[in-house]
């Protein structure tokens, strides 16, 4: 990179080397992520000079390999660059690339596969001081992500740039099994899960048993349809249906078919709606053919965790005065999203590394129940309770539905071409782009547009959801005004900011109301309780925090902004080599920090703080100067004259 450098400063006249050094710190194969910089911009004008293509033709090192991405033989703990090494040894660790969406803080259930283990896993959020880091970051870490799911495929099937063919489809050429993941139906929500004691809890082995010989028995009533060929997987669709008509819920059944939201092929004069509608018109004459053997255990899984069931059982809960119209819609509006979730190329590839060759739909089920998804929509909907029900379904169909992003990256192959030119072919654009879907950036947006701040005001409400992205990068435009708390206790300074008192206003982003962590310390501290079936059951937690709390605290902070008791805790992480500048950077910083809290409310706060850090104390002169300096700037905890039992 540097000979670039020197070619280029030689032609334009130029000063680079110094920037080229921080390109070089920032992020690996810097000269692939470099577009909108002027150093980028003056090596695209100058690229057909012979000095600056011979410098070109021997910087590989610098540049991404489109090849390496392509067979996803690239791996990023391999990358030239100490910085991004250790943080993927930090994100992958524990296998994360195979969650779709955060644990829940408080479980029906111990959670089982590729969740087991995970109950204290957070999203990280990172801040760097150069825009390149957001985009290079976000593209790569998501490359890695997908890496690992496809060292289990086949090598002859690893190819970044395929095309993907989503597997659940409601038009003419996909199978009906997919209405059962978007039918909320009554016969299954009538299941409901509770949370009880710890001691007192079933594991999801002994509940979707008990959920089986329930659903053996009602099946009987649906063996009059039990004649015929044999007609696929129709029978995982209709059962629900016809287990609801059975049941005393046909009212029901006709009002969703008669009010489905229109939601791309999901309506009712869809093909599949039409052939929906037809069946059951048949009334007894339908003939679908020998039950499939699964059949039980899959409504089982469906009771337990299907995405409409849990969206309409927590919705009842959190707005109990909607009518049922509007419970039915929601949770059908907001499944269809969460089909599309699972119909990504990424969720493919987790469900298909954890569960093989097993039917996609029911893949689907039982990913849904070993991750506890009724918990992790009963957590999500309590932080969108404060909404109206039609605005909170929409938060969570988008924050579902969110699309992948690409970020624009030239690769060493075309290192000798003009880079501001690409084909405007939708295929060959995406061969010039890097995936971001575990990671996305943010500070690249325009703030001058509507689409720049619509696209922010995206990201952020699904950073602030369970579901992915995982990871948000962003430049200083997210340590400001923009809280990222709901799922986020883990805080990554890239580079550290050159004034120290921005590091308070990076991290208190996560230091909020009703945080990951101040959820994760109630759930610790009061989970262990049977709460009420019928409630929101985090109100229900936060009103026993409360009311626990009220005798010994001293702020009123407590318990939904700080709660003190628990082993989680927000996390801070600066990747920095041994004995650089950043490590005695790091320190005076912190050293700063502190000083910058005893003067906040003070009159004259730069004079005080200038004297301050001049001054060497001993600890106990410091003891002194917290005693007469610091104000508590915490609400007041006024006296309660009732008697707290």
């Amino acid at each position: 990179m540097d000979t670039v450098g020197t070619a280029l400063q030689e032609i334009s006249k130029g000063h680079y080397r110094g920037q080229l050094m921080e390109f070089y710190k920032a992020t690996p194969w810097a000269l692939s992520f470099l577009s909108g910089y002027q150093f980028k911009k003056q090596l695209d004008y100058h690229g057909q000079d012979l000095i600056v293509r011979k410098a070109l033709r021997g910087s590989s090192a610098a540049w991404l390999s489109r090849k390496a991405i392509s067979d996803y033989s690239l791996k990023l703990s391999d990358a030239p660059h100490a910085k991004i090494k250790a943080l993927t040894e930090r994100l992958f660790n524990t296998k994360s690339e195979q969650l779709l969406w955060v644990p829940p803080s408080l479980t029906h259930y111990s959670l089982q596969g590729c969740f087991e283990g995970q109950e204290r896993f957070s999203k990280t959020l990172l801040f760097s001081s150069w825009a390149v880091v957001p985009r290079a970051l976000s593209g790569l870490i998501s490359y890695e992500a997908e890496r690992r799911l496809a060292m289990q495929t086949r090598k002859a099937k690893r190819d970044y740039y395929r095309t993907h063919s989503p597997k659940i489809k409601f038009d003419q050429s996909g199978s009906l099994s997919g209405w059962s993941l978007i039918y909320p139906a009554q016969t299954l929500i009538k299941f409901d899960l509770n949370y009880v004691e710890k001691s007192k809890q079933q594991s999801l082995p002994a509940i979707l048993k008990t959920q089986s010989q329930y659903f053996t028995e009602q099946l009987k009533m649906l063996t009059v349809f039990a004649d015929g060929r044999s007609s696929g997987d129709r029978w995982y669709a209709l059962a629900p249906m016809l287990l609801d008509r059975e049941n005393g819920f046909d009212g029901v059944l006709k009002t969703w078919l008669e009010k489905l939201p229109n939601e791309g092929s999901v309506h009712s004069g869809s093909a599949q709606g039409v052939e929906i509608i037809r069946y059951l018109d048949m009334g007894h004459d339908l003939k679908l053919g020998p039950m499939p053997a699964d059949l039980p255990e899959y409504l089982a899984y469906l009771s337990v965790a299907g995405p409409a069931i849990c969206i309409a059982r927590s919705w009842k809960r959190l707005w109990p005065e909607a009518d049922e119209q509007d419970i039915l819609q929601a949770s059908t509006k907001a499944s269809v999203s969460a089909i599309s979730l699972f119909n990504k190329a990424e969720s493919e590839a987790i469900l298909h590394s954890l569960y093989g060759k097993r039917k996609y739909f029911s893949a689907v089920a039982h990913y849904c129940a070993e991750g506890d998804f009724q918990a992790v929509v009963d957590e999500y909907g309590h932080m969108l309770a404060e909404l109206e029900i039609g605005i909170a379904t929409n938060k969570l169909a988008s924050v579902l539905g969110f699309s992948t992003t690409q970020i624009n990256c030239q690769f060493e192959e075309d290192k000798l071409k003009d880079g501001t030119k690409t084909s405007g072919n939708q295929k060959q654009t995406a061969r010039h782009s890097l995936r971001c879907h575990y990671a996305v950036p943010l500070g690249n947006q325009a703030l001058t547009n509507e689409d720049g701040l619509s696209r922010i005001s995206d990201v952020r409400d699904a950073f602030n959801s369970p579901f992915r992205p995982f990871m948000l990068n962003s430049t200083s435009i997210g340590q400001e005004g923009l809280d990222f708390h709901w799922y986020c206790r883990q805080i990554v300074h890239w580079n550290l900011p050159s004034n120290p008192i921005d590091i308070e206003q990076r991290e208190g982003r996560v230091n909020r109301y009703k945080s990951l962590v101040v959820r994760n310390r109630i759930a610790q501290a009061y989970g262990h309780q049977t709460l009420t079936a019928s409630s929101d059951p985090w109100s229900e937690l936060f009103e026993t925090a409360d009311n626990e709390t009220k005798r010994g605290r001293q702020s009123d902070l407590v318990p939904y902004w700080h709660y003190p008791d628990g082993d989680s805790t927000i996390e801070r992480y600066v990747p920095m080599m041994p004995m650089s500048k950043e490590v005695a950077k790091l320190e005076n910083a912190l050293k700063v920090l502190v000083h910058y809290r005893l003067a906040f409310g003070q009159p004259r706060q730069e004079e005080l703080l200038n004297n301050v850090l001049h001054r060497e104390f001993n600890d106990e002169q410091i003891n002194l100067i917290k005693e007469a300096l610091v104000i508590n700037l915490s609400p007041l905890m006024h006296q309660v004259n009732e008697t707290i039992s």
